[in-house]
């Protein structure tokens, strides 16, 4: 009889809890809900993340507050979602260095984000393109390798410093091509020294440089992102160019901390799946020079996986360290 007793409450106490996740599931959000930013308030990635709070406010009915945890290359703010309930009321916006870039080269980062975080959808992505002086002799990136070939270790090309996607992208080319340019890593933009000719090439986001382009200043070679961007349509790819599979841009993605009920991912999913798609959301990134980037959970996942073995192998062949 005891047996059967203890039996019998195992599968209430079973069916109690499952019904609380379903209760949980069907009711949420009944409070408010924050959206973690590791950078500053006035930055593309913070204007996405706010446009993106209001949308979700509007469908899901209860406030949805950013706030901006800043510091040590955006891993403060991974911690402390790590470290929240996964309840679905804590959220981050992750990026491509938080989520995908080899630990080595994020030591404040003491744990593996694809086995602390599930994946809620992609946001947006930021097209990298590769510059040169306008008087440069390179007319297209296949010149840009001839010219490298010809000069091994004379030219210089510059980035927002080691370990950054800029620094990467120049990186994976000559990786791919086995020639030598020289990094010169900077603070800030590298982009007017490029214009200003001591830089012999870089690669940097739309915003920074179509300007300087549509001046005259400088020569876009080609776009890193995998497809050509809807704000320059004219200028091919590097991977049509001659460089197959070659793909690199920033992106931002929604996550949430390991054991958020995957109810609530999937309510979240649609959510911000809608949001991506009216046309507040998308107007704000388009003043940025962004796209849209609306991806599932499932292939932000993959996308996350690949890339973090893409970033691995790049940082041990060229044997990137910080400083």
């Amino acid at each position: 009889m005891k047996f059967l007793r203890s039996i019998l409450s195992s599968m209430a106490i079973a069916a109690l809890s499952a019904g609380s996740t379903t209760v949980f599931a069907a009711d949420y959000p009944i409070r408010p809900i924050t959206i973690v930013m590791p950078f500053a308030t006035g930055g593309g990635f913070d204007a996405t993340a706010r446009a993106l709070a209001r949308g979700m406010q509007a469908e899901m009915g209860q406030p949805v507050i950013v706030e901006n945890k800043v510091g040590a290359s955006g891993t403060i703010a991974a911690n402390f979602v790590k470290q929240a309930p996964a309840d679905g009321y804590t959220l981050l916006v992750g990026t491509t260095n938080l989520l995908s870039f080899p630990r080595s080269v994020m030591p404040g980062l003491a744990f593996n984000p694809q086995a602390e975080f599930v994946p809620i959808s992609g946001l947006s992505r930021s097209d990298l393109v590769v510059v040169v002086p306008a008087s440069s002799p390179a007319r297209n990136m296949k010149d840009l390798v001839e010219l490298a070939r010809r000069n091994p270790g004379k030219l210089s090309y510059g980035s927002y410093g080691i370990a950054t996607t800029t620094h990467f992208c120049i990186e994976e080319l000559k990786r791919r091509t086995n020639t030598h340019l020289v990094h010169v890593p900077y603070r800030g933009a590298p982009t007017t020294d490029v214009v200003g000719g001591q830089l012999n090439v870089a690669c940097d986001v739309i915003p920074a440089v179509l300007p300087l382009a549509r001046a005259g200043r400088l020569r876009i070679l080609g776009v890193a992102a995998p497809t050509r961007s809807t704000f320059m349509p004219d200028v091919p790819t590097v991977a049509e160019q001659g460089f197959e599979g070659f793909s690199i841009f920033t992106w931002s993605g929604l996550v949430a901390p390991k054991g958020t009920p995957a109810s609530v991912i999937d309510k979240l999913s649609k959510v911000v799946a809608k949001v991506g798609r009216a046309a507040e959301f998308q107007s704000q990134l388009n003043s940025l020079s962004n796209e849209t980037w609306l991806v599932s959970p499932t292939e932000l996942g993959s996308f996350i996986g690949s890339e973090t073995v893409k970033w691995q192998k790049l940082v041990t062949e060229a044997q990137i360290k910080l400083d």
